[in-house]
């Protein structure tokens, strides 16, 4: 499988790179629990929903793979998928919807695949997309309030090299975005705007937004983000370019980049075109995340031991 980006309360004015507007958001920051310290990709916080319950995975010290899901009064539980039976263990959270679905992947060891999961209440159902061959990787990454979902499937014809899927209204179809080698849907609103991002020849990642009328995808690069892949510090690998992780009903959009030093920072981006970047106060790096249709940002930030904590960002006013 593809190499993935597994990513007190202050008030602070975000400082800009060139060609991207400053803006004011007020952080609160909280561990998760368990996540590995000083471990680069130890943890990811994916997406908040309309009623401020966080999702997302860690990885800890076992090397076990698990989910977590934070509610609005801040506690924080893990859970794994039953028939994840594997040491260590593999069950990734990525989306969430507004009816308290979550959804992503775990290895069912039973069947000896990698299939999506849908998780309410403590319910698991599994997921997996039709017609694909036995071995088969399902990134079931986000949801609607419709029953749309997309996400990325990988399967050992293709060399586990990720391809998006989309299904809007019981439709699915599966490509690569802009002909990419490894392409992935991260988010999908209400009005059925999909949104993701993709590896180009050189391995730069480039954030995109599909027309659900049209279905043409348009490219979206972050001014400032590095266009050459490099080592990027508590990544554990080489990166460079936009990632987009998530887009409310207003058309907002948020994600991360990397700067020409290879660090990296959150990032906004309104309705009108404005970016806006997001630096936790004291942070070395931050990792983008989702967001709600409050413009409520969440995501995962570090230190310069490259421990990993998660963030909420609040806007004030209208980004």
């Amino acid at each position: 499988m593809s190499q993935r980006c597994l990513y007190f309360a202050f008030v602070f004015t975000c400082a800009a790179v060139p060609a991207l507007r400053a803006q004011s958001f007020g952080y609160q920051t909280f561990p998760v629990p368990n996540a590995a310290p000083a471990t680069p990709q130890s943890l990811g916080v994916q997406t908040i929903d309309d009623q401020g319950t966080i999702v997302g995975w860690l990885v800890d010290t076992s090397s076990n793979q698990k989910s977590f899901i934070r509610n609005p009064g801040g506690e924080i539980s893990e859970f794994i998928d039953p028939l994840n039976t594997s040491t260590p263990s593999f069950t990734l959270t990525y989306g969430l919807n507004d009816l308290g679905t979550a959804v992503g992947i775990f290895t069912d060891n039973s069947a000896g695949d990698y299939p999506g999961f849908l998780y309410n209440n403590g319910k698991f159902t599994t997921f997996n997309l039709p017609d694909q061959p036995a071995g088969t990787a399902t990134y079931l990454e986000a949801l609607n309030n419709l029953g749309d979902y997309c996400g990325a499937v990988a399967t050992p014809a293709n060399n586990y090299n990720d391809q998006t899927f989309l299904s809007i209204a019981g439709k699915v179809q599966i490509f690569a975005v802009n002909g990419a080698v490894n392409s992935l849907c991260t988010g999908i609103n209400d009005l059925q705007v999909a949104v993701g991002y993709y590896f180009d020849a050189a391995g730069l990642a480039h954030g995109w937004k599909r027309d659900p009328l049209t279905g043409s995808i348009s490219v979206i690069d972050v001014p400032g983000a590095v266009k050459v892949v490099g080592a990027a510090p508590c990544w554990g690998t080489s990166f460079g370019g936009t990632e987009i992780f998530g887009i409310n009903d207003l058309g907002e959009i948020t994600g991360h980049y990397w700067d020409a030093s290879y660090k990296s920072h959150g990032f906004a981006l309104s309705a009108d075109g404005t970016f806006h970047t997001l630096d936790v106060p004291g942070a070395y790096q931050t990792g983008g995340g989702g967001l709600n249709n409050s413009g409520v940002i969440v995501g995962h930030y570090s230190d310069r031991n490259c421990n990993n904590y998660a963030y909420i960002a609040t806007p004030f006013g209208f980004f």
